[in-house]
């Protein structure tokens, strides 16, 4: 079991999103919250990172503030608090989360058939009876998560919170499985340092992250930390790639949201993941393709 929590925020615009991770099992879950910065994978298809689109199934639940639901091949809907979507595959589903004064908050579980078994997945929404309840249990969950990635002799409360939370959703007639922590090979204390390593560079402000931020958090070599990356990859779900190119996918995702907040501008943003200029973050931007900072915030709001 392995567990990750990240963080980024822009000085002076009140914008934030914060995740909180569990991968092992067999899933992949992770909460998020976002304040006053909207996102849509639609829009920005690198927010899947790579993982598979196909041969997961997807559980996904609203548990605070706004947001907008699509499945392939059906009407979008609003995600009201407590609603409960499920999705055969990363790839059926998308999802559009609105930059508003309010907190959005969700709960996004990926998981792996091969494992688990069971029937097909049918797409479907619905809403939880009981969804104050799931708000609280997911509360729990993150404050676990907190107490390991700081200290993994605490991943035993993790998989405690997390099986609550599981037996919670499952009285709800959601397809959650058990947490077995040996349907997963155990992670080695080496990996679990180099993945806390890349949460902290990754959750810096005003500075893009660079391998000798996790050189310097986790007390290894570069070279020794390359070796290893492909390997937290696969705990993560998504191809093998290098810590630069993941590194720049994730500041790029992360200036396309904050993009979309109330008052932003392209210098605000491009200081704060780190960019020299707002040309410099321009040139990444459309490095992948991706509208400039300017269009990001136009081609959101006309998805709306």
């Amino acid at each position: 079991m392995l567990v990750s929590v990240q963080r980024f925020a822009v000085d002076g615009l009140g914008c934030a999103r914060d995740t909180w991770a569990l991968y092992g099992g067999g899933l992949r879950l992770h909460m998020v919250r976002h304040r006053r910065m909207g996102a849509d994978d639609r829009l920005v298809p690198l927010l899947a990172f790579g993982r598979p689109a196909a041969g997961r199934n997807l559980v996904g639940l609203a548990l605070e503030g706004r947001s907008y639901a699509r499945m392939r091949g059906r009407d979008g809907t609003d995600e009201l608090v407590g609603s409960a979507t499920l999705a055969p595959g990363r790839g059926a589903f998308s999802a559009r989360i609105e930059p508003d004064d309010e907190e959005t908050s969700s709960l996004t579980i990926e998981l792996d058939p091969a494992v688990h078994g069971g029937p097909a997945l049918v797409a479907e929404t619905g809403a939880l009876a009981r969804p104050g309840r799931a708000g609280e249990l997911a509360g729990a969950l993150r404050s676990a998560i907190e107490l390991a990635w700081a200290d993994p002799a605490a991943l035993p409360l993790v998989a405690q919170a997390a099986d609550t939370l599981g037996d919670a959703l499952r009285a709800e007639g959601l397809p959650i499985p058990r947490l077995e922590p040996g349907a997963s090979p155990p992670v080695s204390p080496s990996l679990r340092a180099l993945a806390r390593a890349v949460d902290l560079a990754l959750s810096q402000r005003g500075a893009r992250p660079m391998l000798v931020d996790v050189e310097s958090a986790s007390g290894r070599t570069a070279r020794t930390l390359e070796r290893a990356f492909p390997a937290l990859c696969g705990l993560w779900g998504q191809p093998a790639v290098s810590f630069r190119d993941h590194a720049r996918r994730a500041v790029l995702a992360r200036a396309c949201w904050a993009m979309t907040s109330p008052g932003a501008t392209t210098e605000a943003v491009a200081r704060a993941v780190g960019f020299a200029s707002p040309n410099a973050f321009c040139r990444a931007m459309a490095s992948y393709g991706l509208p400039s900072p300017g269009r990001v915030r136009e081609r959101f709001r006309a998805l709306g």
